[in-house]
């Protein structure tokens, strides 16, 4: 992976590595959520292959200008870059194999309306591999942390989320 991301390597804004657990098949299409300057999105289109497809979102239209530009410039051309919400997604139902995220998804405010977003997206039998800061404990009140943590999701909820939405 760090061969791909070449040089890119000094975009990268994650927080570990989704595509070990991503199970790519050739051919696939997968979604970046969050996908910043792009880096983690080309990782995910080198390993689906020509045949397979890696669609980026990302809130920030200056981010989706640069990855737009990187990939041109190392010459992928099966990524496409959106400016998008993951609390709504830019993205047809049922047209996903695989959601990926590296960082970009602990910042969501709602994650129940994101996971519910990402079930819409992906097709029977789809797969998600987000790399996620989380949270063990209710944060102390007496602490003055910073936003971030906030958005963080308690990680003994994700499963009753996830399980409650259908996957």
């Amino acid at each position: 992976d760090l061969q791909i991301a070449g040089d890119d390597v000094v975009l990268m804004q994650g927080v570990g590595n989704p595509h070990l657990y991503a199970r790519y098949n050739p051919g696939d299409t997968v979604l970046d959520l969050g996908c910043g300057m792009g880096v983690d999105t080309r990782i995910a289109a080198s390993r689906v292959g020509e045949r397979g497809r890696a669609v980026g979102i990302d809130l920030s239209e200056g981010e989706v200008l640069v990855a737009m530009g990187r990939a041109r410039e190392h010459g992928v051309y099966n990524v496409d870059y959106r400016v998008g919400d993951m609390e709504q997604m830019p993205i047809a139902d049922n047209s996903v194999d695989v959601v990926i995220s590296n960082g970009g998804f602990c910042l969501v405010p709602n994650k129940d309306k994101a996971f519910r977003e990402i079930f819409r997206v992906l097709r029977p039998g789809g797969r998600i591999s987000i790399a996620c800061t989380v949270r063990r404990k209710l944060l102390d009140t007496s602490v003055r942390w910073p936003v971030c943590m906030h958005t963080f999701m308690l990680q003994a909820d994700i499963d009753p989320v996830l399980g409650s939405i259908g996957f």
